[in-house]
């Protein structure tokens, strides 16, 4: 075997995962969103972990953190095929899930005109 040979499978190792995808990203591009997602989602845990005992200090901070990494990463176009196995049969086993604002929590004001349904069909 080859220095270049050597070479090359050392870098088809580390870019092989990022191409997987019809949204092929750069090795560096993907090493970027995975760290700095999965740094959030620690961070979150255990914030999450504190709010547990005490439920009045950052109320809805995890929850956040765990929606915004779930929409970049279907932003990303990446996880379709993740998406559509662990949403196949539906939320809460509906085919067709509204999410609307509530009126108790905070924020509702900002989102008080907004409703999302997701649909979930097998084609």
């Amino acid at each position: 075997m080859t220095k270049s040979n050597i070479i090359n499978l050392f870098v088809n190792y580390f870019s092989n995962h990022p191409n997987q995808t019809k949204n092929p990203q750069s090795y560096c591009k993907h090493a970027g969103f995975a760290v700095y997602n999965s740094f959030q989602l620690v961070i979150a845990g255990f914030i999450g972990m504190f709010h547990g005992i005490f439920p009045f200090c950052f109320p809805f901070y995890t929850s956040t953190v765990v929606v915004q990494s779930f929409k970049g990463l279907i932003e990303s176009e990446r996880h379709n095929n993740e998406v559509l196995d662990i949403l196949r049969g539906g939320i809460k086993d509906k085919k067709i899930y509204e999410v609307e604002h509530d009126i108790k929590a905070p924020g509702h004001n900002n989102v008080k005109n907004l409703k999302i349904t997701i649909k979930v069909d097998t084609i």
